[in-house]
């Protein structure tokens, strides 16, 4: 999820996230999550959206006004629905 948000904050400030470490660190996560047996896929791409989610909202440029009551709503919306999902 950190790495997801940390993607989207980068592709709204206009940096490309693959000429970076943490870009590619993100896809080889992505490979692995996929190639090995066993690791949760569901887990990973959940934590991913909802991550890159908050990221959407959390690392906005300047330039888009999102109000700040969502920038503090959002991560704990996300965070319940996950606790939501879990226990359905």
């Amino acid at each position: 999820g950190i790495m997801a948000a940390g993607v989207v904050g980068m592709r709204q400030h206009g940096v490309n996230p693959l000429k970076t470490g943490l870009g590619m660190t993100f896809a080889i996560n992505i490979v692995l999550t996929l190639a090995i047996p066993g690791i949760s896929i569901g887990g990973h791409f959940g934590g991913a959206l909802a991550g890159a989610l908050c990221g959407f909202v959390i690392l906005a440029p300047t330039r888009i006004k999102i109000p700040e009551f969502f920038q503090y709503a959002t991560p704990i919306l996300v965070g319940a629905a996950a606790i939501y999902i879990s226990l359905a």
